[in-house]
């Protein structure tokens, strides 16, 4: 596989995951002025501050309406606003009329095509992107064409809009150059983090007993955008800093990156220094709007709280000869210490309408403004784990985790948080075994509440164990077919990411009915020999993901480009990634 793709599926993932909880997905509110250009909304308008408008009833958080910066499709068939597919029954209509459209400028794709039942329509030569396909009922349709990744939708829809991605960022025209440094900052002035310098073994209490500081500055980031993001020059800084590790060649970090000055001198052997005290971000030329909104947040580590003389002593213990301990071993007995009290997010940053010019600074929001919300699961599964985390969501703009928890055994936890200017929130808990069962097995569920202002959640938030969706399990034959099941009644939707090792395959997404059961893509139209390897060894990557759409949401008239923008309220996951592997290529635990 061509290093870009992977690292495009690791960035997906990483924010993905860093938005609801280590991996996963939820949803950010986006336009809806036009077909296509904006993200979707909840049809149950109860819980709205209105059916018309991202408006908050709080005052205090002074929304403002920021626009999509995606271009809105256009819409030749006159599909209701916020819809790309719909237009009635193919049975009654007896064909699809689809379009297939740029992602990049939405404009119509030359020599695209489009596959129904194995055979591949060309769009028509008259440049508007249209395809009609004769057709008595519903089945997979997938756009395609050479340069993009393919989209496949399958929905009782006689109109189908399809938003290709271009696999090469070149191909959206853009041009990115990294800003001038930037600085987090209070009151107008830098933040002035610091990191302990350790010298020595005698001095590693000031390690442990000082927290570590780790700020990260990036281009805005929404849900509803996130498919469309240029993550191979758009996301990460061109400029690197080295960190140098004894024994060990130096690596480098994208200057997105504000480490303050790290220096550990002789700690069991090693040494390690670093630092960058200030932050970079990708400049996109001539973006929509003339902005190039920008978000960050600050993490601390205590390592107090993570390793303590007893996790310390057992980690050692196993490690010693002749007993060998796998990267399972060690990460057991960290993860809950570390997400339950070494692990916080102090302060959040965004500045949704910087122009591109000057200095990328942030003002700091502390996320202690507030305080912290008690949070609950009732009958809570023994046989899990429960993540908690908070977000807040500036329409379009940023997506920033504010606090981060990981439940007891009754279920009980807090999540800090900040009154974010001109933010709503979202809190998500994730349901996993991947570490009760020591990471041999990966279920991955999400339940998630929306709340329009931090009053709304003032009294703490309750979960219970029947809000989580029901898990997902999957499989991912030599044929090609991927497959899924449930333990109880289905989601609404699947949205799967088909991620080929073959060099200058197309990745696919895929939106199809839970109920299905199962998806196929058009591998021969497509260019594409399946190869899913083996348990142990993955090949072909497959991502999974079940999806609860909000009510009043119907999946044969809605926009499936937005899937992701949806207020869902539940989620969950399957992988045929090997997820030691992927942490750290050392295998799996050994028996």
């Amino acid at each position: 596989m061509k290093g870009s793709k992977l690292l495009w599926l690791w960035i997906l993932l990483a924010v993905l995951g860093l938005t609801i909880g280590i991996l996963g997905m939820t949803g950010c509110g986006g336009s809806k002025s036009s077909s296509g250009g904006g993200g979707g909304s909840d049809d149950d308008t109860a819980d709205d501050d209105s059916a018309d408008d991202d408006s908050d009833d709080d005052d205090s958080d002074d929304d403002s309406a920021y626009p999509n910066l995606n271009c809105p499709l256009p819409n030749p068939e006159s599909l209701p606003a916020g819809q790309t597919i719909g237009g009635g029954s193919v049975a009654d209509a007896g064909q699809i009329t689809a379009y297939v459209y740029n992602d990049a400028n939405c404009e119509p794709v030359e020599g695209a095509f489009v596959v129904y039942k194995g055979t591949a329509y060309p769009t028509s030569k008259a440049g508007d992107g249209k395809v009609v396909i004769p057709a008595t009922s519903a089945d997979t349709t997938t756009a395609n064409a050479d340069g993009f990744w393919a989209v496949s939708y399958n929905a009782d829809a006689a109109i189908q809009y399809f938003r290709i991605r271009p696999t090469d960022y070149t191909l959206y025209g853009r041009s990115y150059d990294d800003s001038s440094t930037g600085d987090f900052t209070a009151g107008g002035a830098p933040l002035g983090l610091t990191n302990p310098t350790v010298d020595g073994i005698l001095q590693i209490g000031k390690l442990l007993n000082n927290p570590l500081y780790l700020g990260v500055a990036l281009p805005g980031v929404s849900m509803n955008t996130i498919l469309s993001a240029d993550f191979m020059k758009g996301f990460l800084a061109q400029t690197k800093f080295d960190v140098t590790i004894s024994g060990m060649n130096p690596f480098s970090l994208p200057s997105n990156i504000m480490l303050p000055t790290l220096t550990i001198n002789n700690i069991l052997g090693y040494t390690i220094t670093g630092g960058n005290e200030s932050y970079q971000v990708p400049v996109w030329a001539g973006a929509p709007n003339g902005t190039n909104p920008i978000e960050g947040l600050i993490l601390k580590i205590y390592m107090h709280d993570v390793l303590t003389v007893q996790v310390l002593t057992n980690i050692i213990t196993q490690c010693l000869p002749p007993n060998t301990c796998d990267i399972a071993t060690i990460l057991e007995p960290l993860i809950g210490p570390l997400i339950q009290k070494g692990l916080s997010f102090p302060f959040v940053a965004a500045n949704p309408v910087w122009d591109g010019t000057g200095s990328p600074d942030m003002e700091a929001v502390g996320t202690a403004v507030k305080g912290s919300v008690g949070v609950s699961v009732s009958n809570p599964d023994p046989s899990f784990n429960y993540l908690g985390l908070m977000a807040a969501e500036v329409p379009n703009r940023a997506l920033l985790p504010e606090g981060i928890m990981f439940a007891d055994a009754s279920g009980n936890g807090t999540l800090g948080y900040a009154d974010y200017p001109e933010a709503r929130y979202i809190a998500l808990m994730g349901k996993t075994d991947l570490i009760a069962s020591e990471f041999s097995n990966f279920h991955l569920n999400f339940a998630i509440q929306w709340f329009n202002s931090v009053s709304d959640f003032a009294s703490g938030i309750a979960f219970s164990d029947s809000d989580f969706p029901p898990m997902l399990d999957g499989s991912f034959s030599n044929s090609g077919v991927i497959s899924w099941g449930t333990t109880k009644g289905a989601p609404d939707v699947v949205f799967v990411i088909y991620v080929p090792k073959c060099d200058g395959c197309p990745i696919v997404f895929a939106t199809v009915p839970a109920s299905q059961g199962s998806y196929t893509p058009p591998y021969a139209q497509l260019g594409i020999t399946p190869n899913p390897g083996t348990p142990t060894s993955v090949e072909d990557i497959v991502v999974v993901l079940g999806i609860n759409l909000p009510d009043g949401v119907d999946i044969n008239n809605f926009d499936p480009t937005q899937l992701l923008g949806y207020k869902s309220t539940g989620v969950n996951m399957w992988t045929n990634i090997d997820i030691i592997s992927l942490i750290g290529g050392l295998g799996g635990k050994e028996e």
